[in-house]
Parts: structure tokens; C-alpha cells; sequence
């Protein structure tokens, strides 16, 4: 975790800050990572084409199932939509190479699959690059990319990028600081009900933030919410 952060943020926001993200992820585990496309985002309306996504990913995730075991044709299918430039079938193909469940095990056409599926709005491989960037998993360190990542990610309700922008505008990682940022993501967790009312890293954000910048956020929050179905 990045500590180089504004000099009246505390220890105590940086380890509050890790509890709510931790204390929020676990509460939507499997809702993002391995999931389906727009998995974890109910809370905002169907973007166009969700439900031939939604599709899709049933599809091609039981052909992932089937290949895993070695069903040849499964497999088949699943490199041909792959080819096709079908999203879902090269996020579950990637799925494959990562695991080397009915492939060879091969890092590198996991994160190339990933890049393309990622490339057309799979929340699932939007998910998984964050990840990859922020830790250097497969490719190099790099948090630009990964702060890139998670605002696609999270512009279409995904919550490993919301999760992650509040990181990143909060420690000023792979983007400039925004305390405004930040306050807005968190907000927006909330909305989702994901962060408590009373959360005490949100009362600490703010108070570093101060009273305008935070009440700034709040409403660039409930802007986004009201353009995505989710406010009033």
C-alpha cells in the first residue's frame, strides 16, 4: 500500500483505510473478480447489451467449466469465440491458461486475453487487470495502468474499480490526488451499501479533505449516481 500521503492524514486513516476496503470486498466476495460481466453492480441500472452479456457469459463460462476437464469441443468453441473477438469467451479462456485447467498453464496469453476482453468492457477482466498492474502480477508494476483500469471498471458499476479509485485519488496512485475523488467513490460505496453511514474512514477523509472539497464529492457523487439510475 502506498503511504506517501498528505502530511494531515494519519496512521490511523491509513489502517482505517485498509479495514473499510478489506471489510467491503469481503462483504461482496465473488461478486467481481472470477464473476460475470456487471457481476457486483445491481445497485445501478442494465448498461446496453447486458443481457446479451449476461448471455454470453453463461455460455462460454460453462464451456470454461467443460474444457477445464478436458471437453475438447468445449474447448473448441471457447478459442473460436475467442477468435471472433467475443469478450466473454476470451475472459474465460484466459481463465483456463492462468489456472492450466484443459490448456497449458501460459501467463502471458492470460493477460493478453484479459487486455481484449478488457478492451470491450468486460467488468470481469477489468477486475483482473487492476489487480495485475497494481501488483505486478504477469506484467510490470505499473499504477497508471491500473488506476486506467479501474476508472473503465468503475464508470460501469464494477466494485473493484470503485474500491480501487478510493485508493488511488485518496494516495494520489497512477492519478493526481483528489480528496474530491476520493470522497466521490466512497459516496458512491455507500450509496451502494457497501460503507456504513457512520464509517469512521469516510468521517477521517473528510475531515482531511475539509469542508468544501467534501461536500464537493458528495455531490459529484450523487451526479454520477443520478446519471447511472441510482439517485434522485
Amino acid at each position: 500500500m502506498n503511504r506517501n500521503c498528505h502530511p494531515r492524514a494519519t496512521l490511523s486513516t491509513l489502517a482505517t483505510l485498509a479495514l473499510s476496503l478489506a471489510c467491503a470486498a469481503a462483504g461482496a466476495a465473488g461478486t467481481t473478480t472470477d464473476a460475470p460481466a456487471g457481476a457486483g453492480a445491481a445497485a445501478h441500472p442494465e448498461p446496453q447489451g447486458y443481457s446479451e452479456r449476461m448471455a454470453a457469459d453463461k455460455e462460454f463460462s460453462e464451456d470454461a467449466r467443460k474444457a477445464a476437464t478436458g471437453d475438447a469441443a468445449a474447448l473448441e468453441r471457447l478459442k473460436q469465440g475467442a477468435e471472433r473477438g467475443q469478450a466473454s469467451a476470451q475472459f474465460y479462456l484466459a481463465l483456463l491458461y492462468k489456472s492450466g485447467q484443459g490448456v497449458p498453464k501460459d501467463d502471458g496469453r492470460y493477460v493478453s486475453l484479459l487486455r481484449k476482453a478488457g478492451e470491450q468492457d468486460h467488468a470481469g477482466a477489468q477486475s483482473r487487470l487492476i489487480a495485475l498492474y497494481e501488483e505486478g502480477q504477469g506484467v510490470g508494476r505499473d499504477p497508471v495502468q491500473a488506476a486506467q483500469w479501474a476508472r473503465r471498471a468503475a464508470e460501469q458499476g464494477e466494485l473493484a474499480g470503485q474500491l480501487a479509485l478510493v485508493k488511488d485519488y485518496f494516495f494520489g496512485r497512477g492519478v493526481a490526488r483528489s480528496y474530491v475523488e476520493a470522497i466521490k467513490w466512497q459516496a458512491i460505496l455507500q450509496s451502494r451499501g457497501l460503507v456504513a453511514a457512520d464509517d469512521e474512514f469516510t468521517r477521517e477523509m473528510e475531515r482531511t479533505a475539509g469542508v468544501i472539497q467534501a461536500e464537493e464529492g458528495r455531490t459529484l457523487a450523487r451526479e454520477w449516481l443520478k446519471a447511472h439510475g441510482g439517485g434522485h
